[in-house]
């Protein structure tokens, strides 16, 4: 008899293992499908949770990566730069992820740029700007066309800000920097009323360094005389040359 007893619960006891075995099968199909179901629903967060969870379980560890990959997509396109690099830069070389990270990392440029500008911190601004390397960000075109339009209102701010402390040289060429955005051209005919003789300006360009990739530099002149509406000026330096004689 007390043969047939351990017998029975050696038998009970390997139901008991397979049913848990079963029972345990089932939960894990059954978050499997609900993970898909919520990823292919666009809830990228409850799902990432639990393909993470589920390790090697069928195509988790893809499935997990692609949740990720759209998660960030999704912060990006909504222009939560910050949020979307810390995703892209986890994901490492998964799909476009490397261009996308680029993306992201300019977004976070611009946005500290224009809270900077918001804040009147004009010339931290102007370095946040000028810091930018516009090659490494090639395929960011209209990223960086935003952070042209926002260096244009920045640098008229700045040119502003020169003025008002009497620093001619930098305001004019602030102002031509802004592309003489907004009232620059007032601006511009003010401060040629206010430059005394010694003074110096600048205003257009021309190319003196013999770089060409990167374009013309303004020109700087410096006052020579002053009468009522009309100055005479000379550039600080030589901008041509001409042979005198071909001989």
């Amino acid at each position: 008899k007390k043969k047939r007893t351990l017998i029975f619960a050696a038998v009970l006891a390997c139901a008991c293992m397979a049913a848990i075995v079963v029972v345990s099968k089932i939960v894990t199909a059954n978050r499997y499908q609900k993970a898909v179901s919520l990823m292919e629903a666009g809830e990228y967060d409850a799902a990432i949770e639990l393909f993470e969870g589920l390790g090697d379980y069928k195509d988790s560890p893809e499935n997990y990566l692609y949740s990720k990959y759209r998660n960030a997509t999704v912060l990006l396109e909504a222009e939560k730069y910050r949020e979307a690099y810390d995703e892209f830069r986890e994901l490492k070389e998964y799909r476009d992820s490397p261009k996308k990270l680029k993306k992201a990392q300019l977004g976070n440029i611009y946005g500290d740029m224009e809270a900077l500008v918001d804040a009147g911190e004009y010339k931290e601004a102007d370095r946040v700007y000028a810091d930018v390397d516009q090659e490494d960000y090639e395929e960011c075109q209209e990223l960086l066309e935003r952070m042209e339009q926002l260096n244009v209102v920045n640098q008229y701010y700045l040119a502003e800000g020169f003025m008002e402390e009497g620093q001619y040289k930098e305001a004019t060429a602030a102002f031509r920097e802004s592309g003489y955005y907004g009232d620059s051209q007032e601006k511009m005919l003010q401060i040629f009323q206010s430059v005394s003789v010694g003074d110096s300006i600048y205003l257009g360009a021309c190319e003196q360094d013999n770089i060409k990739w990167n374009g013309p530099e303004n020109i700087e002149w410096r006052i020579l005389e002053k009468e009522e509406e009309r100055i005479l000026v000379i550039s600080r330096y030589v901008l041509d040359g001409i042979p005198y004689d071909s001989d």
